[in-house]
Formats: C-alpha cells, structure tokens, sequence
C-alpha cells in the first residue's frame, strides 16, 4: 500500500513487540465497543495505538474521553458516515504503524491475545 501520510518510526515497545496500531469499527452498539476496549486494554500486551472508528448516530462521551495509564494512545473518531469497510479504511488512514490489526467491537479478547498475535506477525 503506498500512502504519502508519515508513518511513525518503528520503535520496539515494552514488551519487545513493534509498533502496531489496533483499530476497532462500530455503529450503534456502545455497550459492547466499550467491552472490548476494556478488555484490550485489559491485556497483557496492548497496542502502541488503538483506534476507535465510531459510524453511531451520536458520539459516544465514555470513548471520546477515554485515557489509560498503560502505553497505548486512543484515538476515538466519530463520523456520520456508514458501513464497516469504510470504518476499517478510516482507521488505516489515521494509523501511526505499519503494523495494523483488526478487531470487531463484539469481540471480547484474551488477555494474551494481542501479545500472542503479534509476536506471530513479528517473529
């Protein structure tokens, strides 16, 4: 994919895993995307950067204002636009990595899931 936006320089995080951003599609199901942001964020590795795409009929202010102590920025982006490929194709715009992961905001994930994932993609 060649794309003329920067992409951060690749910096190991803590736990020796590469840069990767995590981008989560959504519309209209605010109790479940909060869950799986939770439990991402739950884990025992997690993303340099999470990206919440949110198609909703209004923004969600849990998200929108989220913080986490751990080493992850969140991002939360709401639109009134539709569908989950254009959400998907929002979030890879707004990616800082080249590594990129997807997870549907249905998902509730392992804690060792991430790690586990892409230490695959690394090694």
């Amino acid at each position: 994919m060649s794309d003329a936006s920067p992409r951060a320089a690749p910096v190991p995080s803590v736990a020796g895993l590469p840069p990767t951003s995590l981008i989560i599609p959504s519309r209209g199901r605010p109790e479940l995307l909060l869950a799986a942001v939770q439990s991402i964020l739950a884990g025992q590795c997690v993303p340099s950067e999470l990206i919440v795409v949110d198609h909703s009929d209004a923004p969600l202010p849990a998200l929108a204002e989220l913080t986490t102590e751990r080493d992850c920025q969140v991002h939360y982006l709401w639109s009134t636009a539709r569908g989950v490929s254009r959400g998907r194709n929002d979030g890879i715009r707004s990616a800082q990595h080249d590594i990129l992961v997807f997870v549907d905001d249905d998902v509730i994930v392992s804690p060792l899931w991430f790690g586990t994932l892409v230490g695959a993609l690394a090694g």
